[in-house]
């Protein structure tokens, strides 16, 4: 798992157990997954 505590860090767990995420969620999630890669 990648730590993403950049933002809102309570808000991804959350997101992952109670909701589907919508495509514009989803596209959300993974570029700031991206963001965070490229910090990496």
């Amino acid at each position: 798992m990648y730590t993403c505590s950049l933002s809102r860090p309570m808000e991804k767990e959350t997101e992952d157990t109670e909701v589907t995420p919508s495509p514009s969620e989803d596209s959300f999630l993974a570029r700031r997954i991206n963001i965070h890669k490229q910090t990496l």
